[in-house]
């Protein structure tokens, strides 16, 4: 090993003795193991190439210090690293409540959740599972399994945002893909949300992502309805009140917002 950059770019290579002595720290520490290569060793390079799968369950140094000789002998003009990480994995579920459909009798999920309450209790030193979804829809998927509630220690509730971050949210959105509200736009906007929020399937900021895509498209279709010759930078980045303003929202609160 062999550290080319920053204040310890004077030192001697690391020897294979002492590449093992930290592989065997790591092991002890219980980190999974990966070795990697690139033809770059710079600290800022972040486009190494893996060499295999990560060693989660090796224990014996001696079995990465041979993966390690083993990607030495196939990229020996490469720099070649180990890397150490915490092997805690991490089960995220989106939308949880899908995972149990009472009035589905083919379905599977009952059977899925006796296997992860299982595995929660045998791994619940380094497996980590986050339960996400609407809160009333969640409550009732607890209250359906039981075994769930008493195994998850924490409950976070997410609020909504507010009229004003939501607002916050869609100028920063459109400021990523360079437009911008001129002012009457951005009263329209903020009318838009009041609105919005009211009607069924609002969605927090997916449904104001969506309303711009929309916007957007209405302010394409504007100047190229409207343009009778060139049009400059600012026009073309600008979303005006018209193209807030055709939504369904306004004129037809009762079907779906667009």
């Amino acid at each position: 090993m062999c550290i080319t950059q920053g204040c310890f770019s004077f030192l001697p290579d690391l020897t294979d003795e002492q590449i093992g002595a930290q592989v065997e720290y790591c092991l002890r520490n219980g980190w999974a193991i990966g070795v990697e290569y690139a033809d770059d060793p710079h600290p800022r390079n972040t486009l190494w190439e893996m060499w295999g799968n990560p060693m989660f369950d090796l224990r014996d140094a001696a079995c990465v210090m041979m993966e390690f000789n083993a990607c030495r002998k196939a990229h020996g003009e490469h720099s070649i690293r180990i890397n150490a990480f915490d092997s805690t994995r991490v089960l995220f579920i989106d939308e949880a409540y899908y995972l149990y459909r009472p009035d589905n009798e083919r379905d599977y999920g009952q059977e899925a959740i006796e296997i992860l309450l299982q595995v929660m209790e045998n791994q619940r030193d380094d497996l980590v599972v986050i339960l996400a979804g609407y809160a009333d829809r969640m409550d009732m998927f607890f209250a359906s399994n039981p075994g769930f509630r008493s195994r998850i220690a924490h409950h976070v509730d997410f609020p909504d945002y507010s009229n004003e971050e939501l607002l916050a949210i869609a100028e920063t959105l459109l400021k990523r893909q360079n437009y911008h509200f001129d002012e009457p736009a951005r009263a329209a906007m903020r009318t838009y949300i009041s609105a919005r929020r009211a009607q069924p399937h609002f969605a927090n900021a997916r449904s104001i992502r969506n309303a711009l895509d929309r916007a957007r498209l209405r302010q394409a279709n504007r100047l190229f309805e409207a343009a009778t010759g060139p049009v400059n930078a600012e026009v073309l980045s600008t979303i005006t009140a018209a193209d807030i303003l055709a939504s369904r929202v306004f004129a037809e609160p009762s079907q779906g917002a667009t």
